[in-house]
């Protein structure tokens, strides 16, 4: 947003987004903003201000005649479509040139709308968002391909976008793609050798009752760049086990190779009954999440496996009957959260139970319970 304002500029060839992160860093440190919520790479992602720096803001703000804001409360819950005839009507009355309009609706928007085939025109856009439903007005699909300097997608329907677009975006570094119905709708930019995951540092790939043979999974991941940090698969949501990925050989087997990997998340991805984490194995690995993994009986950490986790996850994994006896040599891990775990399982977690002296060092182990 400050870049895109004119407010921060590159200097001395680092990235514009890396000199804003600093001068964020700054603000915080100085106590003029305060840290909200944060990625799981330790960025600032949310941000708020103390009350009285938030009333002189304002008040300088007014002074300097810099913003205006705009209150539309009638007492009627209006749909969309009216409230945006009434907010554009009123921006037009009230402003004469607008350089950043944001609209806060309390009530939020029930569904994703339509989507114009015009973003490619936005050849400087470096951060896409795409609604997680929606459709495309005046074409088929969306094209993507001028959008040569974006470097965040997220949300990426293969049915609704151009996908062999993406192989044009050569400043694209995280890609999130989802309803996905079978692997066969990614070939053209997964195929090796693969120009788009050589780029790619996080990719997050959600499907939607598709198949996948567990071949080309592995064949997927060994494209991938060598410092792909960030990786999560996860199945269709369901209130069943949908078998959208469902591998009898153990994933972790390949995931582990690769070696600047920092988190993993695993949703319906393995139907077997053992997983292991070899010595060596994940040597970056700082979060790793495990969920609805029907049959896991047993996971095995050998040492040496996962010397850098800080933050562990485990849900409904309904078959697992105990926690992994090398959590306690992995000295790093500060956070575990346990949800939607049988109470037998939880027993033994607790203090006084079979399996407490594997996780009683560890800062914080949340036991959290999940609506049915």
């Amino acid at each position: 947003m400050w870049a895109a304002e004119g407010i921060v500029f590159p200097v001395e060839g680092e990235r514009v987004e890396d000199v804003a992160e600093s001068n964020l860093g700054e603000l915080i440190d100085r106590c003029m903003i305060q840290a909200g919520k944060r990625s799981l790479s330790g960025n600032v992602t949310t941000c708020r201000l103390h009350d009285l720096m938030r009333d002189l803001c304002l008040s300088k703000a007014k002074e300097e005649n810099f913003q205006e804001v705009i209150h539309l409360q009638d007492g009627n819950k209006a749909a969309i479509g009216d409230f945006s005839s009434s907010m554009v009507s009123l921006v037009r009355q009230s402003t004469v040139e607008v350089r950043r309009l944001a609209i806060y609706l309390d009530q939020g928007i029930r569904s994703g709308g339509e989507i114009p085939n015009v973003l490619w025109k936005m050849q400087q856009l470096r951060h896409l968002y795409l609604p997680w439903s929606y459709k495309i007005i005046d074409a088929e699909k969306l094209r993507l391909d001028t959008l040569t300097n974006l470097e965040i997608l997220k949300y990426i329907d293969p049915d609704k976008c151009c996908v062999k677009d993406l192989v044009k975006l050569k400043n694209l570094r995280k890609l999130h793609i989802h309803a996905i119905k079978s692997i066969e709708q990614l070939d053209v930019i997964f195929k090796p050798p693969s120009p788009v995951l050589r780029r790619i540092r996080s990719l997050s790939l959600h499907f939607f009752n598709g198949r996948i043979e567990e071949g080309d999974l592995r064949q997927l991941l060994l494209g991938c760049h060598h410092d792909l940090y960030g990786l999560y698969l996860a199945a269709g949501i369901t209130s069943y086990f949908c078998g959208a990925l469902s591998f009898e050989e153990d994933p972790t087997v390949t995931l582990e190779k690769l070696p600047h990997l920092k988190f993993l998340s695993l949703s319906e991805t393995f139907i077997g009954m053992e997983m292991v984490c070899s010595g060596k194995g994940f040597p970056q690995l700082k979060y790793l999440s495990l969920s609805l993994f029907p049959n896991v009986e047993k996971w095995r950490v050998d040492e040496g496996s996962m010397p850098s986790l800080c933050d562990l996850r485990i849900m409904k994994c309904q078959q697992l009957r105990e926690v992994l006896d090398g959590l306690r040599l992995i000295v790093t891990l500060q956070k575990m959260e346990v949800s939607g775990m049988p109470e037998t399982f939880l027993d033994r977690l607790r203090e006084g139970g079979e399996d407490f002296h594997k996780v009683q060092r560890i800062p914080s182990i949340e036991f959290m319970e999940l609506e049915s």
